[in-house]
């Protein structure tokens, strides 16, 4: 049986689509909450604790000893294994103790199976709080895809003390980060006064746009040369 070979526009459209629809990424998402005091409490999603459904977001509602925590985390939708986005939404973070507590309450949000991915990431963070107490926002990333590994940290650590706050970072480790690695953002709540603290936070950590490379302009340029070719042959 004699094989048709592929005709030269499809094998075009096939190439061009292996590097512009990179396959979505099915990592797990989980949450981790730690007081320092108590046993940590760890959720992934579409596990016992989280309450909704849908894959890629993880909701949970906990209390951890004078802790309550409400949050809303998403990943996995919008993100690809080349191109992450992993957020971090708190709608309400509350300490009701009568003393301070002798720990920060550090709240983690983790995801694996990333890569190869350029090196640049926007780090953003946003939010208010009341009650006196500091919110800090830290990300890293872990060449050995392990969740929860804080190895290597993107950027500067932001601290905040004021009412509302908000800052946005570029930063990466200055070169593509191999596949496969994971991702984790981490928000720690400190120096919080006996009484009442309350807090609303989102954390999100996105691949930064790269410029198209020289090699897809050549490559787009040796394309349009060759159909070019294509129509001149058939016009003789």
């Amino acid at each position: 049986m004699k094989v048709r070979p592929l005709k030269f526009s499809k094998m075009v459209l096939a190439l061009a689509g292996l590097s512009i629809f990179p396959l979505t990424s099915q990592a797990s998402l989980v949450i981790k909450l730690d007081d320092g005091t108590n046993p940590p409490i760890v959720i992934s999603d579409n596990a016992i604790g989280d309450t909704t459904a849908l894959a890629g977001v993880n909701t949970i509602n906990k209390s951890l000893g004078n802790w309550l925590v409400n949050v809303v985390s998403s990943a996995n939708i919008g993100s690809t294994l080349t191109s992450p986005l992993l957020s971090l939404t708190s709608f309400n973070v509350s300490f009701t103790g009568a003393t301070a507590p002798t720990s920060p309450l550090k709240i983690f949000l983790t995801d694996t199976g990333y890569g190869p991915t350029p090196g640049l990431f926007n780090l953003h963070v946003g939010g208010t709080q009341s009650g006196g107490a500091s919110v800090t926002a830290k990300y890293f990333y872990d060449t050995g895809n392990n969740p929860f590994a804080l190895s290597n940290q993107l950027g500067t650590t932001q601290t905040f003390t004021t009412g509302a706050y908000s800052n946005q970072q570029t930063a990466g480790p200055g070169g593509i980060i191999p596949n496969f690695y994971s991702l984790t953002l981490e928000a720690d709540i400190t120096n919080v006064p006996g009484g009442f603290f309350n807090s609303q936070f989102t954390s999100t950590l996105s691949a930064a746009p790269v410029p198209l490379p020289a090699a897809a302009w050549l490559f787009g340029s040796a394309v349009m040369g060759l159909l070019g070719m294509r129509k001149r042959k058939k016009a003789i």
